[in-house]
């Protein structure tokens, strides 16, 4: 079997992953004061986009996780730390159902149309990075 495409991918999305946790690394429960409220909502909007990307592709359940907009949800950096370790078991999830990257060429049925599923996580994991871009202290 060959993987090399689908390991890139998943190795790109757990780099993601790991960027939404040192920025809010506190090591307590308090959010980073470095972080505006903006570049939190960014954030929480990343890994929105990414969880409902993976929850779609492998239960075809492509509900937006809204409930994490909203301001009582992303008062606390233990709460969003809880929700990064959840997208991030629906990314290992997504990655554990490819076994072979011809897998990548199959068109996958979303609300936004068909797409290509390589070009589709392609497009969920830069629409992540630019959020989380845009978000990073200094940004």
């Amino acid at each position: 079997m060959n993987r090399q495409k689908i390991d890139i991918l998943e190795r790109q999305f757990d780099r993601l992953h790991r960027r939404w946790e040192k920025m809010f690394a506190s090591g307590n429960d308090q959010i980073p004061g470095n972080l505006s409220s903006e570049s939190i909502i960014q954030v929480i909007r990343a890994a929105a986009i990414v969880e409902q990307a993976f929850g779609g592709m492998t239960s075809s359940l492509w509900d937006d996780p809204f409930e994490w907009t909203l301001p009582e949800a992303f008062g606390d950096s233990g709460k969003l730390r809880l929700y990064f370790r959840e997208v991030k078991e629906a990314i290992d999830r997504g990655f554990a159902c490819l076994k072979d990257d011809a897998e990548l060429s199959k068109n996958l049925i979303t609300p936004f149309g068909e797409k290509v599923l390589g070009a589709f996580l392609e497009e969920t994991l830069s629409k992540a990075e630019d959020l989380t871009c845009k978000a990073e202290p200094g940004a």
